[in-house]
């Protein structure tokens, strides 16, 4: 049996970590996050959710989401390239379930919400309306990164110890 590169570890660790906490964030907006935000009235829950978005573009998290895309790229690469092992089938399956569960979803469907959502802003007539449509159809797709997030760690974690021991 050929021994795991040391950086493909490293990699596929840095993915189980970073991919563990990207998951943590989306399952805390699932679990108790859009759901007391669905308790306040419309244009104050319209007002905190755009006023998180905005923030969040700007934050660790975005770098975080898109270093576990890279580094699942980087992973499919190698599940692809390095000699044949139950492990490369792992890395490729959870690079792939990252990808499209995570980054493919956001640009779907969550991100074009979020701007939708902050167009109408709190006096629309629509705002009401639409903002009872976004909590329930938004945080059925963040569910859905939430599973992938999380799923794709599982992978990366199945990988890892296939690659160590």
């Amino acid at each position: 049996m050929t021994p795991t590169p040391t950086w493909l570890t490293l990699l596929c660790g840095s993915a189980i970590l970073s991919g563990g906490i990207v998951a943590g964030i989306f399952f805390a907006f699932s679990d108790f996050i859009m759901k007391s935000l669905a308790t306040i009235p419309p244009a104050s829950g319209i007002e905190a959710m755009t006023s998180i978005n905005r923030r969040v573009y700007r934050s660790i998290f975005i770098a975080g989401i898109w270093m576990v895309a890279i580094l699942s790229a980087a992973l499919i690469f190698a599940g692809f390239t390095q000699p044949k092992s139950p492990a490369s089938y792992w890395l490729i399956g959870g690079g792939i379930i990252y990808i499209l569960g995570v980054i493919a979803v956001s640009f779907i469907y969550n991100i074009p919400m979020n701007h939708k959502l902050e167009a109408l802003g709190t006096t629309n007539k629509e705002s009401d309306s639409y903002w009872k449509r976004y909590l329930s159809k938004w945080l059925l797709w963040n569910h859905a990164r939430s599973a992938s997030a999380i799923a794709s760690s599982l992978c990366y974690l199945i990988a890892f110890s296939a690659m160590n021991s």
